[in-house]
């Protein structure tokens, strides 16, 4: 870039004009990973970030976002188009649409979604932005194990989702891939169905938040909850399996088996999810070869539940006050190691963490658990 003083309109003043020369813009992707969660996976993305969807034959221009990507795994196969305008009307709204289909194969049955939203993000104040999403997507669950859940048995066939996701985000950190100091947070309450249409009736309200601060250089500790509840109303009974939540695996408790912490069937073993849930995780890193290669210590703690107030309840007993004594049993809690890489396929993750204590609803095998993941965000 060029900064040279010129001529302005005002006696006794200069402008400056800046002169910068544009990068690529545009980028091409693949890579084959593996993760503890998906086994092994590929991907392809291409993307453009001048585009101008207006602007015929070269699309280039207005700064505009477009991004194709797909994901082929062993349990997983994604595939979504993505296009956001930054600067709506002129102003500084940003605008995007998104069409997807993204396929699951859970342990005893199938989930397929197919669909698309529109979402809108208007920055408040420095580092506050509120955001909007209307979502409209089909749910079909297929290739049910005839021994599964009732609930998920119950749910098989196809069902439309129409809901709109109003949300607040707070950004302060001082980098997106190894923050040393901010708080990132943020909150989304997904109402579904209702006078928007559609098969089911829930509200699905989520807080996450991340605190970062350096304890001497290079040396990080990091802080996270998560906290979620989710309601069914109107003509909808209970909230729909594959909108529940559930815990344990690379991304929550790493102790724990994937999305098999929390309520489970008796009879047939398999997780059946939560109405509720709450987990936290407290990390500390620090550099082993500048910040390409950093080590790790970590914390993790939380539950699933049945009910969607966060808390146990037995037929016929008192529900548990939430964080009283023996509330507190109820949680789960692992501890462990790992080591952070930052390679330019992105950065890797590698994880090994023991159970500490498991409630009820807690499964753990005898010894540690090895956790391994591509790309990640704290």
């Amino acid at each position: 870039a060029t900064i040279d003083p010129v001529a302005s309109e005002e006696p006794g003043r200069k402008d400056l004009l800046i002169r910068v020369e544009e990068k690529k813009t545009g980028e091409f992707q693949f890579g084959v990973g593996y993760s503890s969660i998906d086994d092994l996976i590929g991907f392809a993305e291409i993307g453009l970030g001048n585009f101008d969807l207006f602007h015929w034959p070269s699309f280039l221009g207005a700064g505009q976002k477009i991004r194709l990507r797909g994901e082929f795994g062993t349990t997983r196969e994604n595939y979504e188009l993505s296009f956001t305008e930054p600067w709506l009307f002129g102003i500084p709204l940003s605008f995007g649409v998104d069409l997807y289909r993204r396929d699951w194969s859970w342990e005893d049955y199938n989930e397929r979604r197919k669909g698309g939203d529109l979402r809108f993000r208007r920055r408040i104040v420095d580092f506050l932005e509120a955001n909007l999403t209307y979502k409209l997507e089909q749910v079909e669950i297929y290739d049910v194990e005839p021994d599964a859940y009732w609930s998920i048995q119950s749910e098989e066939g196809k069902n439309w989702l129409s809901s709109i996701t109003p949300g607040l985000s707070y950004d302060t950190r001082d980098s997106y891939l190894i923050p040393s100091r901010g708080v990132n947070a943020g909150i989304t309450c997904e109402i579904a169905g209702g006078i928007l249409g559609g098969d089911k009736d829930f509200v699905k309200t989520i807080f996450s938040g991340s605190l970062h601060y350096s304890v001497f250089k290079g040396h990080i500790m990091s802080f996270l909850l998560k906290a979620g509840t989710a309601q069914a109303y109107g003509d909808t009974d209970i909230v729909p399996v594959y909108e529940r939540f559930f815990l344990g695996g690379a991304n929550s408790l790493r102790g724990f088996r994937y999305r098999e912490v929390g309520p489970y069937d008796t009879a047939t073993d398999d997780p059946i999810g939560g109405d509720s849930l709450l987990m936290g995780t407290v990390e500390y890193t620090y550099p082993i070869w500048e910040n390409t290669v950093r080590g790790a210590f970590f914390f993790d703690i939380g539950n699933v539940w049945v009910d969607d107030s966060w808390r146990v309840v037995q037929p016929g007993d008192e529900p548990l006050s939430v964080f009283g004594g023996d509330w507190l049993k109820s949680l789960n809690s692992d501890a462990g190691f790992g080591i952070r890489l930052y390679l330019p396929i992105g950065p890797i993750k590698l994880d090994y963490a023991w159970p500490l204590r498991w409630g009820p609803d807690g499964w753990s095998d005898a010894g540690g658990r090895f956790n391994f993941n591509i790309g990640y965000a704290f």
